[in-house]
């Protein structure tokens, strides 16, 4: 093995112990072994791609957010993709952090980008799940009255037959809940289809509402609710 995939291997076991730390101060910790190592793995190797998207994801997964943050994680993604256009990591968390930013249009260009036949080949279609729900909650949100109900549709029964598959590994749409809850408390009436057919399947997944309305509406479990 050389430095190149000893730095790598390092790296991502860095990046698993940061998710499995509750203690902030343990992540900052962790991230600024995995920001330090992933400089040094950029000077080692420049031309690769993966370097860079290495850099981003430690800075993605910083636990405090700031324009820093950001500034880096950005950049190093669009460095990533400028070298390999095709590299689906960097362009799937391109999409996260536009979405984390509310630049939705940006955010459903990266997401619909996605080559799911990759992640179906790597054995992570939960990744290519979660593109195509994000994708459909910039659109709902970007043009809630155009909105084609039909793509719901087709997304909930997508989503369904993988859970059926794989529920070990699931990955809950919780930003298609957290879209039905922003419809809701932006005017939407409770009764619009969109609304229905997202409360119910987070509801029928055991998921929790953060609207008391909705939830005491819907018979949705509901946790340090909002009114």
């Amino acid at each position: 093995m050389d430095n190149k995939e000893k730095l790598v291997m390092r790296i991502e076991e860095l990046l698993d112990e940061e998710i499995d730390t509750d203690n902030v101060q343990d992540k900052v910790r962790v991230i600024h072994k995995a920001i330090r190592l992933s400089e040094e793995l950029v000077e080692l190797a420049p031309k690769d791609g993966n370097s860079y998207y290495l850099l981003a994801l430690s800075w993605y997964n910083f636990p405090h957010k700031s324009n820093v943050r950001s500034w880096h994680t950005s950049s190093n993604l669009l460095k990533a993709l400028q070298i390999d256009p095709n590299h689906q990591y960097a362009n799937q968390y391109l999409g996260y952090l536009y979405f984390d930013q509310d630049r939705l249009e940006e955010a459903k260009d990266r997401f619909d980008l996605t080559d799911h036949s990759f992640f179906q080949r790597t054995g992570e279609n939960w990744r290519s799940i979660k593109a195509k729900e994000l994708s459909l909650v910039c659109e709902i949100r970007l043009d809630t009255n155009g909105f084609d109900e039909a793509k719901l549709d087709t997304f909930i029964s997508e989503y369904l037959d993988e859970y059926a598959q794989d529920k070990t590994t699931a990955e809950w749409p919780t930003e298609l809940k957290q879209c039905a809850e922003w419809l809701f408390e932006n005017g939407v009436d409770i009764n619009n289809p969109l609304i229905f057919k997202i409360v119910t399947l987070s509801r029928d997944l055991g998921m929790t509402l953060w609207n008391r309305t909705l939830a005491s509406y819907f018979g949705a479990k509901c946790q340090e609710c909002r009114v």
